[in-house]
């Protein structure tokens, strides 16, 4: 897997193009740049990668009150339990984040940055679900 994606992004890095069908999302994500979301033949949706469609997911260990606080703070986040989910542009603004909730006093857990924005688009697109 690590050198198929070490070629594609090799290709890509050179402004060459390549068509790859899969539904590893989490690899769609770490080397294309355009998803498009196929089913029974048609297309559904075109998906820009690049454009900032992962985030982050921090689980803090707070009281509830101090987590409705927290998530006030941060722009775009979403709390979900004790879940903190924030869209970002690229894994370089994660460590900022962080330290921004260490600082407003955030107990931090585990952070996980991932794609989910595009696994919902595939649930919501291709699954039918909502």
């Amino acid at each position: 897997m690590a050198q198929i994606r070490e070629i594609l992004v090799g290709v890509r890095a050179r402004g060459g193009a390549v068509l790859l069908n899969s539904h590893l999302l989490s690899e769609v994500e770490r080397v294309c740049d355009r998803v498009l979301f196929v089913k029974g033949g048609k297309l559904l949706r075109t998906h820009d990668v690049s454009s900032g469609g992962r985030r982050v997911e921090v689980r803090l260990a707070n009281a509830p009150q101090l987590l409705l606080e927290l998530a006030a703070k941060v722009p775009a986040g979403v709390l979900d339990g004790d879940r903190l989910r924030v869209p970002v542009a690229s894994e370089a603004a994660v460590p900022p984040l962080v330290r921004q909730l260490v600082e407003l006093g955030g107990e931090v857990l585990e952070v996980k940055l991932g794609g989910a924005a595009l696994e919902e688009l595939y649930l919501q697109l291709v699954e039918g679900q909502a």
